[in-house]
């Protein structure tokens, strides 16, 4: 039985990709730097022995592994190749425990040193293994919802003016159910535009024309860790004050009709005061 640490390190070289492409579609290749300690024999849970090793890793490919699933992966399969190349110790992947445990053993410096010709076996190498993946751009979706506050001015008649119908806020809600905090988004919003950006894996991008004109200095953007959601909230410039226009109607024509006893029609015309009334009778 064997126990792996996975340990960090400064002086151990930052992990780096380079863009490739594979079978028409592009990704990263990375290379994972790495260094191994002198195995050490230990006692397992149960009192049996066991063999215990170290593999050191830079804080970035730790940072990384904790960050995207697929790079935890790679840092496991380095570790593991790392044992078969430097100490002949094959691991059987389909027998893999992962116990809580902080640190496995007691803590022994472990010097790193550079192998002196290309013959020499050395716990100190890189791991350039292709780890090709489908560079995909995630598009959120997002709402848009809109706030008012109520003010008693809004209630006063007034003769000439009323205020604007635009919302006094507006909020958005952009889902990124891949990501657990703010950590490398770039957020920008201009007076009708908003833009997310963010470049690490796993990418986001999204674009939004925004319906009103925001008062972009001003606004305010929280991640809500329990929805894994950034909300935005940025204030409506107000719109220009409408003027009232009245519109005048009567029901009245000044215009009146009867009927006439003998089957005629009346006409009763209102001019100047006085009433002309003109009969007209059916003749036989």
């Amino acid at each position: 039985k064997i126990f792996i640490n996975i340990c960090s390190e400064a002086q151990i070289g930052a992990p780096a990709s380079v863009s490739t492409s594979q079978a028409g579609q592009t990704g990263l290749k990375w290379s994972i730097p790495y260094s191994l300690s002198k195995p050490r024999d230990d006692l397992d849970r149960s009192g049996g022995g066991c063999v215990v090793y170290d593999a050191i890793f830079h804080p970035d490919t730790l940072y990384l592994a904790s960050r995207d699933a697929r790079i935890k992966n790679l840092v496991h399969n380095t570790a593991f190749d790392a044992l078969k190349t430097t100490f002949n110790v094959i691991v059987d992947t389909q027998n893999i425990k992962y116990p809580k445990l902080k640190f496995k053993g007691v803590f022994h410096p472990t010097v790193i040193r550079k192998a002196r010709d290309s013959s020499e076996k050395s716990p100190t190498g890189e791991n350039s293994l292709d780890f090709v993946e489908k560079a995909v751009t995630i598009t959120p979706t997002f709402s848009i919802k809109y706030r008012n506050s109520t003010d008693l001015q809004d209630y006063i008649l007034q003769s000439n003016t009323v205020s604007s119908s635009r919302p006094k806020e507006m909020v958005i809600d952009i889902e990124l159910p891949k990501l657990d905090s703010a950590a490398n988004l770039d957020l920008d919003v201009q007076e009708r535009f908003l833009s997310l950006v963010r470049e690490t894996p796993p990418c986001h991008k999204l674009n939004i024309e925004l319906p009103f004109p925001v008062d972009e200095n001003n606004g305010n953007a929280k991640f809500d860790k329990s929805r894994k959601s950034l909300v935005v909230t940025l204030p409506i410039k107000p719109g220009a004050p409408v003027m009232k226009t009245e519109r005048l109607s009567s029901n009245d024509s000044g215009i009146e009709m009867e009927e006439s006893n003998g089957g005629g029609v009346a006409n009763n015309t209102a001019e100047g005061g006085h009433n002309d009334v003109s009969k007209k009778a059916s003749l036989p």
